[in-house]
């Protein structure tokens, strides 16, 4: 293996310790590592653009420091996995505490990411529009897809995972889950924020790339999907601007047209859509 670290300019990054740490624990299977460590913040996503320029494996496997792999098989698992076919594979991600000992819930519904490998890329695609369903943490590539799609979006700065899913499914490729436990997910992080708190920086931002996801990669192909998941899709986006607005008065005044001309916006019929919803309700 190929052990890459990035840091994002994080205050309390000490390179020679976790070089020393490397260096009197590594197996006789670590080929080849590297550090690497912004010397300005610069977010998730050319951050993790960096890690795949510089890495020199054919798969990518990416988590966050505060996770851990499942066990000790979880590389094997992946690599047996993939094939011509299956060229981004993804398995379950287990919900924690801040300790990783209590085991709280799966985060993906097995019966269904199962289902979902039968589906075509256009209903995976607009299953995945309405809510990232599978765990960054616990996705692997083969990394030649993520050159071939010019890696991941950088008008993103966080999201990296969700907008990338999107814009290959809606380009004719595939994600195949894997049913084996690949990563222990602390919760609490920016992607679990406690919403009674008051929004820092960076939760600000995260809602941002969340909204921009809907805006860029999502919206402009609503009106060729079913009806039953344009309506469930356009529900969503539009809950999301409305608590992210009242949350937040710079999301408030940065996406106000959006919400004022939404329908106009994306050509959706409004009287047909409030009929299906009080319908479904």
């Amino acid at each position: 293996i190929e052990l890459i670290i990035t840091d994002d300019c994080s205050k309390y990054f000490n390179r020679e310790e976790i070089t020393e740490f490397i260096e009197n624990n590594k197996k006789g299977n670590l080929e080849n590592y590297f550090i690497i460590k912004n010397d300005e913040n610069i977010g998730t996503v050319k951050t993790l653009n960096k890690a795949v320029r510089k890495a020199t494996g054919d798969y990518i496997l990416f988590f966050a420091a505060d996770d851990k792999l499942y066990d000790e098989n979880v590389l094997e698992n992946f690599v047996n996995s993939f094939n011509e076919t299956e060229r981004i594979i993804t398995a379950q991600s287990i919900m924690c505490d801040k300790n990783l000992d209590k085991h709280f819930e799966k985060y993906v519904n097995e019966k269904k990411a199962l289902e979902n490998n039968m589906k075509s890329s256009k209903e995976l695609f607009e299953i995945m529009s309405e809510n990232c369903i599978y765990s960054s943490g616990a996705t692997a590539y083969d990394i030649n897809i993520i050159k071939k799609y010019n890696y991941f979006d950088e008008k993103y700065k966080l999201i990296e995972d969700w907008t990338f899913w999107l814009k290959i499914l809606n380009a004719g490729e595939k994600i195949y889950y894997h049913n084996f436990s690949a990563l222990l997910h602390r919760d609490g992080g920016v992607s679990h924020y406690n919403l009674n708190k008051k929004l820092p920086p960076h939760v600000i931002q995260y809602y941002k790339d969340l909204l921009n996801a809907y805006k860029y990669n999502v919206m402009p192909f609503i009106n060729e999907m079913s009806e039953n998941n344009k309506i469930k899709v356009i529900t969503k986006y539009l809950f999301s601007l409305k608590i992210f607005s009242e949350r937040s008065s710079e999301i408030q005044e940065e996406y106000y047209e959006e919400r004022i001309l939404f329908f106009d916006k994306y050509k959706i019929d409004e009287e047909k859509y409030r009929t299906s919803i009080e319908k479904a309700n």
